[in-house]
């Protein structure tokens, strides 16, 4: 899985003084990924007020044009790209002339600011600079800084802002011999063409900056980059006079009494202080009775101050002009049996049967398909783990069109054979040079005492294996008479004289030219209703004769027929190998019926049956190769734990088998992702119990320094530290296999020079995240080669040197459970209690009559009867708030273990993507919420304050109402999916449910099996009737009208909103000053969904040409 948080660490890591680096923004999910993205949409901020970002989880400062924008206690989603632009309703004219130029300032913005005509170019570096912290500014984030630093005097932002002044520069005289193009008559209010703006920004005289600071330059070609710089330059000016720290911090010197480290929640209703908007995840953020004492961004940048030194350093760049995180390999091409082995030798002769066999619907033609043999001087070692079969995928088909044909040679040991003669050896090399030259049409030689293996035809009479008695394979069952012709040439005339002769000639045949690199037929049969003075069905009116050459290898020339009456060969055109030989022929379309006669053409020295099969041996040699080389990696560094299908597929990368992602690493990695998330929070957990001062049986665990602990331990950065040192990445398979390409290791090529067409080691070019995902799915395979299990997995971490202190197997759990001194550690007050067996109790069941209801927590009856108190409070009793923290910390990690654990197994062969919309749909903030709500779980909360109580209930009555509404009118299988999503959220209380299965791991004796049970019987149905499954898609109608109006290139719509605390709140969706959906909701994002769904109801109806007049964007530019 993608790693945003750590991700977010590593974009600065590494950065010194002075030292410039790009601003970068990845790319959001829903947009394609061959044209850019849109990085801003003009959103209108009302009288100075807070604008709301696209889901209403973040507030936007009128002063925050461009950036990274979030007001205390607001956390960043993970899945969409914040794109918020902010203009300033001073005219309208000047609101519609900034709104138009905002298509123009996304992609000027993109890679640094485009200045005017008569800006000054000595500026641009400038635009960007570190400070002596080695923290980026730039003028994408100064806005946020420069937000972040007013909301920290703790005013109500609405009126304690940055005012901006723009000033228009007209444009000046083209130059010399350039004509200025006409343009169309200007509209009221509109600059002239070529006009550039600067901006003036004055802050409050609180701030102590009385002064207005203008952007650099003599001009911008847009308003938004004119303030981007001034924001820059003001915060320049606060770092200078101290008022911001080398953090980008802020650290005011005149914040009134009272004020300091409040933000902007002091002047906030009620509603807005009790309440966290989004949910804390467990790597940061808390529940919403934190300290107020740091808001959001304080609290990560220490954070990433805390991770960042501790990070392995990021792969530089290849070359000037690349990208830094990608770094060059030594990558094993040639798998080290091979490189071993010696030659072939008549005393060790190891036989492996070959037999290609096709899927449905294919499977008919399987009996066209000769057996083959390979010999080897040893054994192949995939058949070290027993006798049974092993299924090789040669399997074809691209995404031009063609059909996917599913195919595998199925491998058999056919033991060690009796020793040869000589002769034999040197005839089934000879053979196999033969079948190698006519499969790639390449003049391929190997020299003599150097083969490694041969391959050579069995007899049409071989039984199947499956009836085959006896133990070896012999050698009476080689067609030797195949084998021996193969010396000799490799074409031969028809014999026409006799018809049974010729019948006898064409079974099991195909034909060609006297060139050996020619286009090869199969005979399908003998046409003896036709002769060459026959009408050709294809041609009418024509004769075969006059049209043979049509077919492609008749000679040169026609010259008269020694028998005129001859019949008539209807032929298969053979697929060479390298274009994935006769499995990708088997399903395109004019392959059979083609004519020829036989006086013309040469019978192949090399029988049909056998060359079919032979044709899929490149593609066999090279996943052949991959299973070798996976296996090398198992045996010398996971000491053969790992199932060799599973090896195999965590080191694939998507890039391989791009049409099959069940192939590659990435399912595998999202669930090795979840262990190690899992182990990592146990281990930790462990780290700090053992610490006296701050243990968990103190009740004070250092959430911080847990969460930075775990940011170290499972970043990106450092798995591929680790995996490096662990010496798996060379045998990482990060090249698409290609027919054309592929040489046997040890051949030649008899053109010019003779070179090797594979070295065993060659270099690959890797990404960071590329080699950290890998090793997240070698966890994973590990994980289910011993039938899922977790100790396979932490095993498998130690062996790819994650730093796990404390736990080496899965039973070093109950080390939780265990004070410094080895007291077992029960209540949350640190009482001594004994681990009792999950789900049982030392009283007698009769006794739970008279246990308290407030101990019994979805379905599960507390030992710790304080315990179950705790972790439903809102007390801001510092000793009491940490036990629902610290709870919902691993419940997290243990939820998300089970979603996916589930999700994984039971859709097989759905990909990464969907399997990743269904975990968010089920662990994410609004849906657990909802699931407060309906289980009961909201209604146990102790310790709700008078300001929080009516903000709860509120919420409870809409999601009880939605709920009861979305069951009357559910019928069948209708789709009931997210019906929460129409209900302002409260989004913190889903961390309850997370909290409640962290405590009773906790009050279970950290008994895994008892929680995966609350998972199934509490979870588990509500999320599988209610969230998405993996052909279902919500996506949020903000984001499909922000693609929309994306491609199609507009910049005049915007959101016009209305409302404050407590609501209601309204939305106008407005496209060239024309209203086409409006929204009222309680809270500001619903209100923009609501807008939103009309708007694209009503597009849809009329049509985007008929909404928009703008001209339509072409393909591949912004």
């Amino acid at each position: 899985m993608p790693k945003d948080k750590d991700d977010r660490h590593e974009a600065v890591a590494g950065v010194g003084v002075g030292q410039v680096l790009p601003f970068k923004r990845s790319a959001p999910p829903h947009f394609p990924h061959d044209r850019p993205v849109p990085i801003f949409d003009p959103v209108l901020v009302r009288d100075g007020q807070r604008g709301w970002d696209r889901d209403g989880d973040e507030l936007i400062s009128p002063s925050s044009l461009a950036g990274e924008v979030k007001g205390k206690g607001f956390k960043k989603r993970k899945l969409e790209h914040i794109h918020e632009t902010s203009l300033q309703a001073q005219s309208i004219p000047n609101l519609q002339a900034e709104e138009g130029e905002t298509a123009a300032a996304r992609s000027g913005s993109r890679s640094g600011l485009r200045s005017g005509s008569g800006a000054v170019p000595g500026d641009m570096p400038d635009l960007q600079f570190t400070t002596s912290t080695g923290t980026l500014l730039t003028c994408q984030n100064a806005g946020h800084v420069l937000s972040c630093y007013l909301q920290s005097f703790g005013y109500d932002p609405s009126h304690f802002r940055a005012d901006a002044t723009y000033t228009t520069v007209p444009p000046t005289t083209p130059p010399a011999g350039k004509k200025r193009k006409p343009h169309k008559p200007l509209e009221d209010h509109q600059p002239p063409p070529g006009s550039t703006f600067t901006c003036a920004i004055t802050l409050p005289t609180e701030t102590g900056l009385n002064e207005s600071v203008s952007s650099s330059g003599d001009g911008w070609s847009s308003k938004l980059g004119a303030k981007q710089v001034a924001q820059l330059e003001v915060v320049k000016k606060l770092l200078e006079n101290g008022e911001i720290d080398g953090f980008l911090n802020p650290s005011p010197s005149r914040v009134p009494a009272g004020q300091a480290g409040r933000g902007s929640e002091s002047n906030k209703p009620a509603e807005e202080v009790s309440i966290s908007h989004g949910r804390a995840r467990s790597d940061r953020g808390t529940l919403p009775n934190a300290p107020p004492s740091l808001n959001t961004r304080q609290r990560w940048d220490a954070l990433k101050a805390k991770v960042q030194p501790r990070l392995p350093t990021i792969s530089p760049p290849l070359a000037s002009g690349s990208s830094s995180g990608v770094a060059a390999y030594d990558h094993i091409t040639t798998p080290s049996f091979w490189v071993d082995s010696p030659p072939l030798s008549r005393h060790e002769v190891h036989a492996t049967l070959l037999e290609l066999r096709l899927a449905e619907p294919h499977t008919a033609r399987n009996e066209e398909c000769r057996m083959l043999c390979m010999i080897s001087s040893r054994p192949l070692p995939i058949f070290e783990r027993g006798k049974e079969p092993v299924d090789i995928d040669v399997s074809q088909g691209d995404s031009q069109g063609r059909p996917r044909v599913n195919a595998v040679m199925r491998m058999r040991d056919g033991g060690k054979m009796k020793k040869w003669e000589k002769r034999q050896v040197e005839m089934a090399i000879g053979w196999t040079i033969r079948m190698m030259r006519a499969q790639l049409n390449k003049a391929f030689s190997i020299e003599e005492g150097t083969a490694k293996w041969a391959i050579v035809p069995l007899v049409r009479s071989f039984k199947r294996p499956e009836l085959h008695k006896g133990p070896n394979l012999r050698r009476r069952d080689i067609s030797w008479d195949e084998v021996e012709a193969g010396d000799g040439p490799f074409v031969f005339p028809f014999e026409l004289s006799d018809p049974d002769t010729l019948q006898s000639q064409v079974d099991d045949a195909m034909i060609s030219t006297r060139a050996e690199f020619s286009r090869r037929y199969y005979v399908q049969t003998i046409r003896t209703d036709l002769s060459p003075s026959s009408p050709d069905p294809h041609t009418p009116g024509e004769a075969l004769l006059s049209t043979v050459k049509t077919y492609g290898i008749a000679e040169p020339t026609v010259r008269s027929l020694e028998h005129p009456s001859q019949p008539i060969l209807q032929c298969e055109l053979s697929t060479p190998a390298k274009s994935g030989g006769f499995v990708a022929g088997v399903s395109q379309p004019g392959m059979t019926g083609h004519l020829f006669i036989p006086e013309l053409q040469h019978r192949h020295v090399l029988s049909a049956s056998a060359f079919r099969t032979a044709s899929a041996l490149p593609a066999f040699f090279l996943a052949l190769d991959d299973i070798l080389i996976a296996r090398e990696m198992d045996t010398s560094i996971f000491q053969s734990t790992l199932h060799p299908r599973l090896a195999l597929q965590a080191l694939t990368c998507p890039s391989v088998t791009p049409l099959a992602i069940e192939k590659s690493y990435q399912r595998l990695e999202m669930l090795g992702d979840t262990l190690l998330k899992l182990v990592s929070t146990i281990d930790m957990y462990i780290k700090a119990g053992r610490c006296p001062s701050n243990g968990i049986a103190a009740g004070g665990v250092d959430l911080e320094t847990l969460h930075a602990d775990r940011h170290v331990l499972v970043s990106n950065r450092s798995l591929m530290a680790n995996a490096i040192e662990a010496g798996m990445v060379p045998f990482i398979r990060s090249a698409p296999h290609r027919l054309k390409q592929w040489i046997p290791y040890g051949w030649v090529i008899e053109i010019g020079t003779e070179s090797d067409g594979r070295k065993a080691t060659d270099k690959q070019h890797l990404g960071d995240k590329v080699v950290a995902d890998v090793a997240e799915a070698l966890i994973g395979a590990a994980y289910l080669s011993k039938n899922k299990s977790i100790d396979a997995a932490i095993s498998a971490m130690h062996v790819l040197r994650v730093p796990l202190k404390e736990v080496r197997t899965w039973g070093d759990v109950h080390k939780l459970a265990r004070g410094p001194n080895g007291i077992v550690n029960g209540g949350a007050n640190g009482s001594p209690k004994s681990l009792l067996p999950a789900g049982k109790s030392k009283a007698p069941s009769w006794m739970n009559a008279f246990r308290p209801a407030e101990t019994n927590l979805l379905g599960w009856n507390f030992r710790d009867e304080q315990r179950a108190r705790d972790v439903m409070s809102l007390s801001n009793d510092p000793k009491r708030k940490t036990a629902p923290q610290k709870h919902k910390l691993i419940g997290d990690a243990l939820l998300d273990y089970f979603v996916v654990d589930d999700l994984w197994h039971r859709y097989p062969d759905v990909g990464p993507a969907p399997l990743t919309h269904m975990k968010h749909s089920r662990v994410g903030d609004t849906a657990l919420a909802a699931f407060c709500v309906v289980s009961g779980l909201v209604d146990r909360l102790r310790d709700v304050d008078g300001r929080a109580t009516p903000v709860i209930q509120k919420f409870k009555r809409a999601i009880l109402d939605a709920h009861r509404q979305t069951e009357k009118t559910k019928s069948g299988s209708e789709t009931r999916i997210e019906w929460w999503s129409n209900v302002a959220q409260q989004n913190f209380l889903g961390d309850f449910a997370e909290a409640v299965l962290g405590a009773i791991f906790e009050d279970s004796g950290y008994d895994l099996e008892a929680c995966r049970s609350i998972y199934e019987r509490q979870f588990k149905p509500f999320m599988d009737l209610y969230c998405v499954g993996p052909h279902e898609h919500s996506l949020h109608p903000k984001s499909v009208f922000l693609e929309m109006m994306s491609g199609r290139g507009c910049g005049r719509w915007r959101f016009h909103n209305q409302g404050a605390n407590p609501g209601p709140y309204v939305t106008r969706v407005l496209i060239h000053d024309k209203e086409f959906g409006e929204g009222t909701a309680d809270s500001p994002a619903l209100a923009v969904r609501k807008a939103c769904e009309i708007a694209l109801e009503k597009i849809k109806a009329i049509g985007l040409d008929n909404a928009c007049d703008c001209p339509k964007r072409r393909k591949g530019r912004l």
